[in-house]
């Protein structure tokens, strides 16, 4: 998997052409996947839900990649168990939640969010968490509404207070009839 960074106009990944940072031609979900650096070894899917896409990021990823889940549901996070039960892949699933995760300080390269802040009371507090358990120079990627990441809510200007520098919006989309957006942004 090639990595996208913000040098790159015009690259590949797989056969989708990247263009003005955006891989065309895929879902939001699978553009989002196509921005993870290639030799991640460790990532967190913040607010994995059922485990879908911490599983396919750990078969993307490869055997030397850890994927951990984590989801503040037992019932969501049992349901990713059983998923992974039978994959032989290097992904984990543990319950927990966006303001206490229990991983020691910048424990992993890359952090993702797929609409988590849209459903948290304290951004600035998941902000600051989420960046915690990033190493310097890693990459985190949110994807989530519009209004959520841009708007009011400010996530994007939560995360510049938490220490991010170079946030960007990488992506526009629509869920669910709904502007979407995925930003990127790399701890110092």
């Amino acid at each position: 998997m090639q990595s996208l960074s913000s040098a790159d106009s015009t690259a590949a990944v797989g056969k989708t052409p990247i263009t003005a940072g955006l891989v065309l031609g895929a879902g939001y979900k699978a553009r989002s996947f196509a921005l993870i650096p290639a030799g991640t070894r460790r990532l967190l899917d913040v607010g994995s839900g059922t485990g879908d896409d911490a599983l396919e990021l750990s078969e993307r990823l490869g055997p030397d990649a850890t994927v951990i889940g984590i989801d503040r549901r037992l019932e969501a996070v049992d349901e990713a168990l059983e998923k992974a039960r039978n994959v032989a892949l290097n992904v984990r699933f543990a319950v927990g939640d966006a303001y206490s995760l229990p991983f020691e300080d910048a424990f992993f390269d890359v952090v993702r969010a797929d609409f988590l802040f849209g459903a948290v009371e304290q951004p600035l507090r998941a902000a600051r968490e989420l960046s915690r358990v990033l190493c310097s120079h890693g990459a985190l990627l949110l994807s989530d509404r519009a209004d959520v990441l841009g708007g009011e809510l400010g996530v994007m200007r939560a995360f510049a207070r938490a220490g991010f520098g170079g946030f960007r919006v990488v992506d526009r989309f629509r869920r669910d009839d709904r502007p979407g957006l995925t930003a990127r942004g790399l701890k110092p």
